[in-house]
């Protein structure tokens, strides 16, 4: 290990020096504020670090990662994510007996393994970042240990994950058994030959389905709407947000080779998770009352318009689908960020807690809209953007069922998206504590986390901005993923 490999694991030393120093930090202080600030700083310098590799040639530190521009974004959506969560997580933990002291200590291992997920380049490294992540995300799930709902959500998390885990390890093993090699780059060489093995496609379908577990892909999907609404709020941003992003990195990067070939069983598989998932997501999320479970239900379709552009097996797909994964990262914790910073002895979680939410906090329930509409695929926001670009590469590419199917799906979800918005702005707000939810008459009247506001504020800004104006990010991914 020389001076410029450590310069190339900046990052992952810095969250790792930060979950270390939360440790002791809860051993030496009784107050909430070191911990926190230690999450903020460490994920704080672990964007910097991240920041400053940029630019540099491709390299690999040893056969376990590769450290190149496709790996530097990825990791650097999942530190920004993370430093929105942990913001949120201050004024949400603020108004609670339970300590933030190990939400943050989950929080950090979490995200170290899912930067390890995003620049794996070997077998081994993704195994070691899939549990990682994983063993920080359980708790995360089950962090309210005494809401019975968060023990729920904490439970069916982890079991349909162990079994997800099991088939994917299982499908490492048949891959390696047939070809002999564990790292991507030999298996990609396998994946562009004309025919492939029926070792090696069942274990590479058994590896897609643990991906698509941890995407919530139809028919892996039934944990979703459980967890998110059982977890605490800053937990089901992080996993809306983090877990999603570095899976999406390594779905990209692992099965691109297989794409070329529209007749494999995999191109095959993914055709179809990516036209079950937008339509059942989009089905599911319409009798919904719980805006947990709309943002939940939602996601399973975004998951399938993210397939959508990389189904192209284009240049342009694969930037498209990494802008559709950012847009979509910064508009899930727009909105989650507004239900963390209502929640306050409740959670926030209800239409009827939002009901007119416009005439007492218009601030709030303004970029709460915004999110709504960018889901929804709306003009003037990052949504709308992303879906445009993903669109347009299925044109380019032809995938013409692809492209119908996206065009149809979003055109359901439309109606639980503003129907969250018309419960905000037209109905009338609760003329007294009696009419309206507790938490929604809590997080109405008392001031709301500067932290938390700042990640809202944050995001909100960004989800408009690059809805205006993409060009700057379009071009920053293509060049940062081509390099």
């Amino acid at each position: 290990m020389n001076l410029e490999n450590l310069m190339l694991l900046s990052p992952f030393i810095a969250v790792a020096l930060a979950s270390i120093a939360v440790m002791l930090a809860a051993t030496l202080w009784k107050t909430r504020f070191p911990a926190l600030l230690i999450t903020v700083v460490g994920l704080g310098a672990g964007l910097a670090s991240t920041g400053a590799l940029v630019g540099r040639a491709p390299a690999a530190v040893t056969p376990l990662l590769l450290i190149n521009g496709y790996s530097l974004y990825f990791s650097g959506l999942v530190l920004a994510c993370s430093l929105g969560v942990a913001l949120l997580s201050m004024g949400y933990f603020a108004r609670r007996e339970q300590g933030p002291v190990q939400f943050c200590l989950f929080l950090l291992l979490s995200t170290l393994g899912a930067m390890v997920i995003a620049s794996s380049s070997h077998f081994a490294s993704l195994l070691l970042g899939l549990e990682l992540q994983g063993a920080g995300l359980y708790p995360l799930a089950a962090y309210a240990r005494f809401t019975p709902a968060s023990i729920e959500a904490g439970i069916k998390y982890l079991v349909p994950s162990t079994v997800a885990s099991a088939f994917l390890v299982f499908g490492m093993a048949l891959v390696y058994a047939d070809s002999g090699v564990m790292d991507f780059g030999s298996i990609a060489a396998i994946g562009r030959a004309p025919a492939m093995s029926l070792l090696m496609t069942v274990g590479l379908l058994m590896i897609l389905s643990g991906a698509a577990f941890k995407l919530a892909l139809v028919p892996f999907h039934l944990w979703t709407p459980d967890v998110y609404q059982g977890a605490p709020a800053p937990a089901t941003a992080f996993v809306a947000t983090v877990s999603k992003a570095a899976v999406v990195g390594l779905l990209m990067r692992f099965f691109a080779p297989f794409t070329d070939h529209g007749s494999n069983a995999v191109a095959a598989s993914l055709w179809a998770l990516a036209i079950a998932s937008m339509f059942a997501g989009n089905l599911l999320a319409l009798r919904q009352e719980n805006i947990k479970r709309i943002i939940a239900y939602s996601s399973i379709a975004h998951m399938g318009y993210v397939l959508v552009a990389f189904l192209c097996g284009t240049a342009l797909g694969i930037v498209s689908a990494t802008y559709y994964v950012t847009a979509y990262a910064i508009t899930a914790l727009c909105a989650l960020a507004v239900v963390s910073l209502l929640s306050h002895a409740k959670e926030t979680e209800s239409l009827a807690d939002i009901r007119g939410l416009a005439l007492r906090r218009p601030l709030v329930a303004f970029l709460f809209a915004v999110a709504m509409m960018s889901l929804a695929g709306i003009p003037f926001t990052v949504g709308f953007i992303g879906k445009f670009y993903v669109l347009s590469a299925g044109v380019q590419s032809r995938v013409w069922p692809l492209t119908f199917s996206l065009a149809v799906s979003s055109a359901i979800g439309l109606y639980y998206y503003l129907r969250v918005v018309i419960v905000m702005y037209r109905h009338p707000a609760p003329a007294s504590e009696k009419d309206a939810g507790p938490s929604a008459m809590a997080g109405m009247s008392r001031p709301l986390s500067a932290a938390g506001m700042i990640a809202l504020g944050t995001a909100g800004v960004l989800l408009v901005c690059f809805g205006v104006y993409p060009g700057p990010l379009f071009d920053f991914i293509a060049w940062m993923v081509g390099s």
